[in-house]
């Protein structure tokens, strides 16, 4: 994700992902009154929609290195 906007505010995509983040955080501490929901969860749709459009999808590890990474456990037995 890029960190940089062009303009003058000095706002940044990493901000914006932190608005989404705190909206998050406050709707689970019930924050928000029930006539300001809609509002909010308008924000939160749009501010999500907009940082996944400009988030490059994550590559997923190629199948090798998953299984180099987990290595089977060897029993070993009580004398």
């Amino acid at each position: 994700m890029s960190d940089s906007v062009n303009n003058d505010t000095g706002l940044t995509i990493r901000d914006l992902a932190q608005v989404v983040e705190i909206v998050k955080v406050c709707s689970a501490r019930g924050a928000f009154r029930a006539d300001e929901l809609s509002g909010v969860g308008l924000l939160y749709d749009r501010l999500s929609s907009f940082l996944q459009s400009v988030t490059p999808p994550t590559e997923p590890e190629p199948p090798e290195v998953a299984e180099k990474a987990v290595k089977p456990v060897k029993s070993v037995k009580a004398k």
